[in-house]
């Protein structure tokens, strides 16, 4: 296939083994065709948003089949992925989000409070919220955690609901022309010798990420 974007990997995969599971979520299995559509209608969501190609969008969550459809999402549309901790507190998130300049955050419904908190210290002007637990099979084939499968009492006020957001959506996204010398990911540095730094990723590199 040569040298292409992550994501157009994922669309040959949907198109050549669309039933082939892509990710395995406590005995929830997800194709590579459902990611696929899954993440076209994600992009279309953060499109609606007013996202652009070259624009930041941070993902504030655990290690999810969210996380996944998000990130697939944002490449679609040429946007750049810029994960943040989920162990983050207020300050913390409020600076990478304020360096990043970001106006949308997708995160985890447990996390809404550290959003909250932060958020008038930011450009944030949409949080999408969703449930690990979502994607949960109605018996999963092994014990999740507590995390998991708890919802918090609350999503926050004013936010999106992440699934409702894809129910809603009646179309696909349009493809984005990208260069692999596109940034498709600011990761941010530990900090250790200084500020955190958003450190850049080529579409290039995260082939290889």
């Amino acid at each position: 296939m040569g040298d292409i974007p992550l994501h157009e990997h994922l669309r040959h995969h949907a198109h050549t083994t669309p039933d082939k599971p892509a990710i395995i979520w406590y005995g929830r299995a997800i194709s590579y065709a459902e990611l696929d559509t899954l993440s076209e209608k994600f992009a279309v969501v953060l499109r609606n948003l007013g996202v652009r190609k070259g624009e930041p969008v941070a993902l504030f969550m655990q290690n999810c089949c969210q996380y996944v459809i998000a990130h697939f999402g944002i490449q679609k549309l040429g946007a750049i992925v810029s994960p943040c901790s989920p162990l983050f507190k207020q300050h913390e998130l409020a600076y990478q989000l304020g360096d990043l300049g970001a106006k949308v955050i997708i995160t985890a419904d447990n996390l809404t409070d550290v959003v909250s908190a932060a958020q008038p210290h930011t450009r944030i002007q949409h949080v999408i919220t969703t449930r690990y637990s979502d994607f949960l099979p109605e018996v999963p084939s092994y014990t999740p955690p507590e995390e998991v499968v708890k919802s918090a009492t609350a999503q926050g006020t004013g936010t999106i609901d992440f699934c409702t957001a894809l129910e809603n959506v009646d179309c696909m996204a349009r493809a984005e022309s990208c260069s692999l010398d596109d940034i498709a990911m600011l990761v941010y540095t530990s900090g250790t010798t200084g500020r955190p730094k958003g450190a850049m990723l080529t579409y290039g590199n995260v082939i290889y990420k």
